[in-house]
C-alpha cells in the first residue's frame, strides 16, 4: 500500500544519506 512506499522511500533515502556522509571528504 502507500505506507509501504513511503517507508521504502524513507529507507532509501536514510542509505543514500548515509552514503553521502560516508564519502563525505570531512
Amino acid at each position: 500500500g502507500e505506507s509501504f512506499l513511503v517507508v521504502t522511500h524513507k529507507s532509501i533515502l536514510r542509505a543514500l544519506i548515509c552514503t553521502a556522509l560516508g564519502l563525505a571528504p570531512e
